[in-house]
C-alpha cells in the first residue's frame, strides 16, 4: 500500500487487474433522466441542493419491504430457503428498536432507512438532475448495525431464494440477534435458547439435515460473543456460516470467548449510499453474465473527479477521544465544523483554492444532521481518514469508497481483515501508513498526504471509482436479475466456501 500502490486494481481469484480505458479516466459521458418526483432533495455536482423534479429509475421498495415477486422459475447457481421464523425473532425486534430508538435506528425500507436525497451524476450541471442510464444513486438513513435486516430482506427479494426447502442448497436463519442486544431488554440468553429450540422442533427436520445454514450478525464479532450478547458462545452455532461486519483478530480473545460460532464471511457496513440499477442495463449483471475478469467491468462511479474535490483531507468523526491514536488526529484538525458542504462552499464561492486543506466534520451518533452532510463532504474530498475508533473498522470507510474518496488506513496494530479480500487487493484503492509515523516520529497526517505523489493519487482515485459498486447494497428494482453489489459478492463467497457453484454459473 502507500506510495507503492500498483498501477491497476487487483482482483484476486477472479482476476488481478483493472485497467480503466481512456474514456473511464475522463469525465464519464452520461445521459439525463428527467421527469417528476415527490422528492425534491437532489444534490448536484457542486454540492448544492436542486429543487428540480425528476423521475428516478422505478424501484420496488416499501416501508414494510414486502416481497412481491415469485422467483421459483428463475434459474440460479444455487438456491436458499429462508426460514419463516416467528415474528418475535426478527420483525418484533425491529419494531421494539424503532419504538424505543427510532430517532437512531431507522430500519424500515428493507433495512436501508428512509430516503434522504439523490446524488447527481458527474456532469458539469448545477441546476438540474442528471442520472446515468444505468443506475441511480440514492442516499438513505442507513444504520451501521442494520445488516441482519438488510440481508434478510435482500434474500426475500432475491432470485436465489426458493420457497421449496427441498430445492434448497442453503438454509438461512433470519434472526435479529444483534439488534435484540441493542434493545437492552436483558433477555439475550432466553432469546438465543428459544431460537435454537424453535429450529430443532418446528422446521420439519431441515435444521438437522446436512444442508449448510447461514446467519447474519449486526454487531461486531467480539460483541456478539460477549456475556450480554452471547449468540456466538452458544454451542449450536458451531457449523453455521456467519456473515458479519467485523471479525475479531485478537487470538487470545477468540480462543477464550468464541469457541463455537465465528464470522466466516465479512460484509461491508451498510453505507448511506445505495444504487437503484436500471433493469434494462447490463452494467449490474456482469458477474452473473459470466464475467471472468472483473477488470472487464464497464462500471465507473458517477462522482466528482479529482479536480472537483477542493478538500485534500477529510475526516468524519465524533469528538469523543475513544483511544489515544484517534485522539492524535482529532488534535491535528484545527477546522472542525458541523456545516454542510453546501454552506461551506458558499463561503468560498469566489475561490475554491482557499479551501482549507483538511476539514473535520463533527458527527455524533444518533444525531440527524450529519446523515445529510457526510456524503456531500466526502464527494468533494480527495482522501478520507479512517483511524480506528472503538474497534478497528468503521462505517465511514465504506461511505468514503462509495463517494469516490480514497480511504487512508493504518498498520501497526495487527491485521484487520476487510470484506472481499478474496476478490480485491485493497492496496490498489486505499492508502496505508504505519502508525509509528505519528506515535513515534510526531508527523502530522496532512504532511504525509501532501507528500503522496500526484500520479499515485490519480491512480488510487481511478481505482476506487472502479470498485465502488461492490460495497453497496442495491435496492430492489422489480427485476428478476441478480445485481452486482455487496449482497451478491457475499453469497458468491459463501457458495465458494461451501463448494457450491459460483453465481456466475447458473444451473441447467
Amino acid at each position: 500500500m502507500g506510495s507503492d500502490a500498483k498501477s491497476t486494481v487487483s482482483l484476486k481469484t477472479v482476476t488481478r487487474v483493472i485497467t480503466p480505458t481512456k474514456k473511464q479516466t475522463e469525465e464519464p459521458s452520461l445521459t439525463t433522466n428527467q421527469g417528476t418526483s415527490d422528492n425534491p432533495n437532489i444534490i448536484n455536482s457542486t454540492g448544492q441542493f436542486s429543487s428540480v423534479t425528476i423521475t428516478p429509475i422505478p424501484k420496488e421498495i416499501t416501508k414494510e419491504c414486502q416481497p412481491n415477486q415469485d422467483f421459483s422459475q428463475t434459474k440460479t447457481s444455487f438456491k436458499i430457503y429462508v426460514y419463516n421464523l416467528p415474528a418475535k425473532f426478527n420483525t418484533e425486534v425491529q419494531q421494539v428498536i424503532s419504538k424505543k430508538y427510532g430517532y437512531c435506528y431507522d430500519l424500515d425500507y428493507c433495512g436501508t432507512g428512509s430516503e434522504l436525497f439523490y446524488l447527481e451524476a458527474n456532469m458539469g450541471t448545477t441546476n438540474k438532475y442528471v442520472a446515468s442510464k444505468d443506475y441511480t444513486q440514492v442516499v438513505r438513513n442507513s444504520q451501521q448495525f442494520a445488516l441482519e435486516v438488510l440481508i434478510h430482506f435482500k434474500l426475500l427479494h432475491s432470485p436465489i431464494r426458493t420457497m421449496n426447502p427441498i430445492e434448497a442448497d442453503i438454509f438461512y436463519i433470519p434472526a435479529y440477534t444483534g439488534l435484540n442486544c441493542l434493545t437492552f431488554r436483558d433477555n439475550d440468553n432466553e432469546f438465543v435458547n428459544s431460537l435454537f429450540e424453535h429450529l430443532k422442533t418446528n422446521v420439519s427436520g431441515n435444521y438437522f439435515s446436512t444442508k449448510p445454514h447461514v446467519m447474519a450478525v449486526s454487531k461486531i464479532e467480539r460483541e456478539q460473543g460477549s456475556e450480554k450478547c452471547s449468540l456466538l458462545r452458544h454451542p449450536n452455532t458451531k457449523g453455521i456460516t456467519f456473515i458479519g461486519i467485523e471479525r475479531e483478530e485478537n487470538q487470545y480473545w477468540s480462543a477464550h470467548y468464541l469457541k463455537f460460532g465465528r464470522v466466516n464471511v465479512l460484509a461491508p457496513y451498510p453505507s448511506y449510499i445505495h444504487y437503484i440499477p436500471n433493469p434494462a442495463s447490463g452494467l449490474f449483471q456482469e458477474l452473473v453474465n459470466g464475467i471472468e475478469q472483473l477488470n472487464e467491468t464497464k462500471f465507473y462511479l458517477d462522482a466528482p473527479s479529482l479536480h472537483k474535490r477542493p478538500v485534500l483531507l477529510f475526516l468524519a468523526a465524533g469528538t469523543r477521544r475513544s483511544n489515544g491514536f484517534r485522539a492524535i488526529f482529532l488534535d491535528q484538525f484545527a477546522l472542525k465544523t458541523s456545516k454542510s458542504y453546501e454552506d461551506f462552499a458558499k463561503e468560498h464561492a469566489n475561490d475554491t483554492t482557499q479551501f482549507p486543506p483538511q476539514v473535520m466534520l463533527k458527527t455524533q451518533e444518533c444525531v440527524e444532521g450529519h446523515t445529510k452532510t457526510t456524503i456531500p463532504w466526502m464527494r468533494h474530498s480527495q482522501f478520507c481518514l479512517q483511524p480506528p475508533g472503538d474497534s478497528p473498522t468503521r462505517k465511514s470507510f465504506f461511505d468514503a469508497i462509495l463517494s469516490g474518496c480514497i480511504p487512508i488506513l493504518f498498520t501497526g496494530f495487527g491485521k484487520t481483515v476487510y470484506p472481499f479480500e478474496k476478490y480485491l487487493d485493497y492496496s490498489d484503492f486505499t492508502y496505508t501508513v504505519h502508525e509509528s509515523l505519528f506515535t513515534k516520529q510526531n508527523k502530522t497526517i496532512i504532511e504525509v498526504v501532501k507528500n503522496i505523489p500526484k500520479k499515485t493519487t490519480q491512480l488510487l482515485h481511478r481505482n476506487v471509482m472502479k470498485v465502488a459498486k461492490w460495497f453497496q447494497y442495491s435496492l430492489p428494482n422489480g427485476s428478476q436479475k441478480i445485481d452486482d453489489d455487496a449482497f451478491t459478492l457475499i453469497f458468491d463467497e459463501i457458495a465458494s466456501n461451501l463448494h457450491l457453484p459460483s453465481i456466475r454459473k447458473p444451473r441447467n
